[in-house]
C-alpha cells in the first residue's frame, strides 16, 4: 500500500473517530475493533 494511501486511512480513521466522540454515546463503538475484526477483513480484502 503506498505511503499516501496509508496516510489517508489514518487519517479516515482519525475523523471518524472524532465523528462517533461527538455523538456522545454512552456506548460508542471501539472503531479500531471494528477494523480488526478477522471475519469483516477477509471481505475487504
Amino acid at each position: 500500500m503506498p505511503l499516501e494511501q496509508e496516510i489517508g486511512d489514518v487519517e479516515g480513521i482519525h475523523k471518524l473517530k472524532e465523528v462517533i466522540s461527538d455523538l456522545y454515546y454512552r456506548n460508542a463503538m471501539d472503531v479500531e475493533q471494528i477494523l480488526n475484526y478477522p471475519s469483516e477483513n477477509k471481505f475487504l480484502m
